[in-house]
């Protein structure tokens, strides 16, 4: 009896997908816009850049000259580190795509282990685009700079 009501459950199953046809594998999921055209889209907000303190586990930052002219960035094709124009970010003239590139964050070694080991306070800073790429810092907790990249 069991084996006739799995049967009967798929025959059923088999009317409804002719009757109401769905082609799951063909489906096109959008939302407002893709993530290219987000990239793209202006970047409409002014900041101004302000310098921080201290280094800080997991910090989000943009590497700016000392002149508030140029910033690190990735490369559009996101091979390489390049130069980009700061005045694109703080005047508003710019693209999500330009900040996104200019953005890095900054991690400890020992983040993933904070649960068994102390920070190290050796730091690698990964771009927001491409962050499976890292450059590798060493710092004293309390310092502001490294001795060596």
């Amino acid at each position: 009896m069991k084996l006739y009501g799995k049967m009967f459950v798929r025959y059923c199953l088999a009317i409804l997908m002719l009757i109401y046809p769905i082609n799951i594998m063909g489906v096109d999921v959008y939302g407002p816009k893709s993530f290219n055209q987000i990239v793209e889209s202006d970047l409409i907000e002014t900041w101004s850049p302000g310098s921080i303190s201290s280094i800080q586990n997991r910090e989000h930052v943009l590497f700016v000259d000392i002149t508030e002219t140029y910033c690190l960035t990735v490369s559009s094709d996101l091979s390489s580190l390049g130069v980009g124009d700061v005045s694109a970010l703080t005047g508003g003239t710019g693209t999500y795509g330009n900040a996104m590139r200019s953005m890095f964050q900054i991690l400890d070694l020992n983040t993933a282990e904070l649960a068994t080991e102390d920070l190290a306070g050796t730091y690698t800073i990964h771009p927001w685009l491409a962050s499976y790429h890292a450059i590798d810092a060493d710092a004293n907790i309390a310092s502001g700079s490294a001795s060596s990249t």
